[in-house]
């Protein structure tokens, strides 16, 4: 049974409930898994728990109708901070992380039980940053705790990961995400609920993402490139372009699409990979247009080359996380899977 309505995660709220009731709640927690399966709203879910006026903190079931549990849904808490990377910054500033959390959990609390700051992206901190919190992980106020959210360890400073409690938060099955999906009125049949929850990787945001009208115009689009009876890099990259420009201006939105990009890029040479090596057909989800253009792949291609597309494309999600230039990005892989597609003819000199 969900837990307030996150799912999946059951089994990290029984742990805190048993961790709160012997008394032994650490200091700072780095909650840490893929974007969009419910860290955030665990951390919040927590600190209603921890300061509901109605109910013990060890039972970990807020009544979300006290004063305290009402002002942290609403933001308003004053013994509770959310601190966010400012939207015009790629990295989390110093400045945010003194103003918005060692300030904050250096004060006594005035209502609740708990000093609570969450801070979400803590991937984006710089060394900086990251060692302006030293001093308050390693001497932390009392009743204070730091929740710190991030994707991966690896996106953190060695800093961070040694004095936190690390709590990893599993991917949710593709059977929770598409009945969540259908449940919403995101999609209208289970098949294709599954097809997108199987691609989301565990997600609920990017499975919402990836069926909005935004994306599905991108997968049209490239769809129509990928048709194309020669893969051309321009075409490709004009693609790429206009979904980056329609996801805004802010860093991590860009980002975000950059690797909704790459998703459905693997997914249809997955697909083209399959016909290619004879194993089975293609699932009913795929329109005329989208078969046309992977069977298209399948056959001008071949497998060899589709396995090495599929490679550069996670390449470039892989160096999209690690905040590689997206433009230059973006050109390289375009050029890349151009040229794997159909490799240029050998000069007379490279031929010798």
């Amino acid at each position: 049974m969900a837990w307030h309505g996150i799912e999946g995660h059951d089994e990290i709220r029984d742990l805190f409930r048993r961790i709160v009731a012997s008394g032994r709640l650490a200091h700072a927690y780095l909650f840490l898994g893929p974007e969009g399966i419910g860290k955030r709203r665990f951390a919040l879910l927590l600190s209603q728990a921890l300061q509901c006026e109605h109910r013990p903190a060890e039972e970990l079931d807020p009544c979300e109708e006290c004063s305290s549990c009402r002002q942290i849904k609403a933001g308003t808490h004053p013994d509770v901070t959310v601190a966010t990377r400012p939207e015009d910054r790629i990295e989390f500033p110093i400045e945010t992380v003194r103003s918005e959390i060692i300030r904050p959990l250096s004060m006594k609390p005035t209502q609740g039980r708990y000093r609570i700051v969450i801070a979400d992206e803590a991937n984006t901190f710089n060394e900086y940053s990251a060692n302006a919190l030293l001093k308050t992980l390693e001497e932390p106020p009392q009743r204070s705790l730091l929740i710190l959210l991030s994707t991966s360890p690896e996106l953190l400073l060695p800093t961070i990961l040694s004095r936190c409690q690390q709590i990893w938060f599993k991917p949710l099955s593709p059977e929770v995400i598409s009945r969540i999906l259908v449940e919403q009125g995101a999609v209208s049949d289970v098949e294709t609920a599954r097809y997108f929850a199987e691609l989301a990787e565990g997600s609920v945001s990017e499975a919402l993402l990836l069926v909005s009208p935004q994306v599905q115009k991108l997968r049209a689009a490239l769809v129509g490139a990928f048709g194309a009876p020669r893969l051309d890099a321009a075409r490709l990259l004009e693609v790429a372009e206009q979904a980056i420009e329609l996801a805004g201006s802010d860093t991590a939105s860009r980002r975000q699409m950059v690797q909704v990009l790459c998703r459905l890029t693997v997914s249809l040479l997955r697909m083209a990979l399959r016909l290619a090596v004879g194993n089975g057909g293609l699932p009913p989800i795929f329109g005329k247009a989208e078969q046309a253009a992977i069977e298209s792949l399948a056959r001008t291609v071949g497998p060899d080359r589709l396995i090495r597309m599929i490679d550069r494309t996670l390449l470039a999600g892989y160096h999209n996380d690690r905040k590689a230039h997206v433009p230059f990005l973006l050109e390289a892989w375009a050029c890349a899977l151009a040229d794997l597609a159909f490799p240029p003819p050998l000069t007379s000199a490279a031929r010798r």
